[in-house]
């Protein structure tokens, strides 16, 4: 579970990353959006996630026990509900621990670029 959880992490970083990019190259040097507005577009749903259940159950009439490994498709819900909550499944059982430390990364790194002026950067 931590590689599949890491292994997630880290793709979606670097798609988030490249988005930034993207908004930076595309922003108005003088009217910039603020860290947070800027980390909020960068973030993603997984295209799938694996969790385990803690106890027995059943869903839809399918019973399952504890251990039973789920694989749940939020890339394509997160496009149905069009909802953030779906990038970290705040409001659920299934929580994603980067829920706070990943906006704050993004926070980070725009208002440290926004600092740079842009005819310093020489990225491809």
């Amino acid at each position: 579970m931590g590689l599949h959880g890491t292994g997630i992490t880290v793709h979606n970083i670097v798609k988030g990353f490249r988005k930034m990019r993207s908004l930076y190259a595309t922003a108005d040097q003088d009217a910039r959006p603020g860290a947070e507005t800027v980390a909020a577009q960068c973030l993603f749903a997984p295209p799938a996630v694996m969790r385990q259940s803690t106890s027995s159950g059943e869903i839809r009439g399918c019973p399952f026990t504890r251990g039973t490994l789920f694989i749940l498709g939020l890339g394509e819900a997160s496009k149905r509900a069009d909802s953030s909550d779906m990038v970290f499944l705040e409001n659920s059982w299934s929580r994603c621990p980067a829920n706070t430390w990943a906006p704050a990364l993004f926070e980070g790194v725009w208002k440290r670029t926004v600092l740079i002026p842009k005819t310093v950067k020489s990225f491809p």
